[in-house]
């Protein structure tokens, strides 16, 4: 039981939950461990599971929550205004996976997010198209390794290489995974890697 584990040791020792979704996650989310290198102010989207939710109530008697959001590098603290919580009360459940965009604010010292838009990961989605971004450089340099990396992810998606201005329609079709997407981003970095 992940839940346990994080209890009892403070960390998942099996594996951190959000490495069953990542082929879900949007490949721009920042890591929370990133966040106090980005600065004060930097619009963000990260994305976590909900490990603590603590429900205040303001001055004006509103509900907002402080959530404790977890990600593979680390946590940080939401604070979910109340017209923000006002559209979307039903998504903050605690263990639940989410995609947050917001604002980092550092002003007591710690950094925090505040939220502007809130959206559950859907487990069912499906995909039709994978699509890679790499350099002429990089084409020659991890080509070989890039056809065998898609060759060992057999299944239905279509991928598609862009190359500079030209797009390629790859010989192989892929299933997509949490490994296929490691191995993606270790070879040519997440942030070149898209899902249609």
């Amino acid at each position: 039981n992940l839940k346990w584990e994080k209890e009892l040791l403070g960390i998942y020792l099996s594996e951190h939950p959000l490495n069953k979704v990542k082929h879900l996650l949007p490949p721009e989310r920042a890591l929370i461990a990133h966040l106090p290198a980005l600065g004060n102010g930097k619009m963000v989207r990260i994305a976590g599971l909900i490990q603590k939710l603590q429900r205040v109530i303001t001055k004006k008697g509103q509900a907002m929550y402080f959530a404790s959001l977890g990600d593979e590098s680390g946590n940080t603290e939401v604070l979910v205004f109340p017209q923000i919580l006002d559209r979307t009360k039903d998504l903050w459940l605690e263990d639940e996976i989410v995609i947050v965009d917001g604002k980092i604010t550092d002003k007591d010292g710690s950094v925090k997010i505040i939220c502007d838009s809130v959206k559950t990961v859907d487990k069912t989605r499906q995909f039709r198209l994978l699509e890679i971004t790499i350099s002429p450089a990089q084409q020659e340099q991890f080509g070989p390794q890039l056809r065998s990396v898609l060759e060992n992810s057999p299944g239905a998606i279509v991928v598609h290489v862009k190359i500079q201005n030209k797009t390629v329609k790859a010989q192989q079709t892929v299933a997509i995974t949490s490994a296929l997407i490691d191995q993606l981003a270790e070879l040519i970095g997440r942030e070149n890697i898209r899902f249609n």
